[in-house]
């Protein structure tokens, strides 16, 4: 069963495997981009070279001052 929850705000978070957040001194999360269409998040990345990168998603219901999940996964490319 699915939660219905119709104010949820989502934001991420871009980073190499490693730690790193930065390519030539630009924020990875310039690399990325974040629509909300409908009932779906989707979350588009065009990272600058290949390597593995750590994308973290944050959705939070803006009526709930508390809460907050987070979606974590590892992309590499090769």
């Amino acid at each position: 069963m699915f939660l219905q929850v119709k104010h949820l705000k989502f934001t991420f978070n871009l980073t190499k495997e490693d730690g790193t957040a930065e390519f030539n001194d630009i924020k990875l999360n310039r690399f990325a981009m974040q629509e909300l269409a409908g009932n779906v998040c989707y979350v588009t990345l065009r990272p600058p070279e290949r390597a593995s990168y750590l994308l973290v998603i944050y959705a939070k219901d803006s009526t709930d001052k508390v809460s907050m999940n987070v979606f974590q996964v590892t992309v590499q490319l090769a």
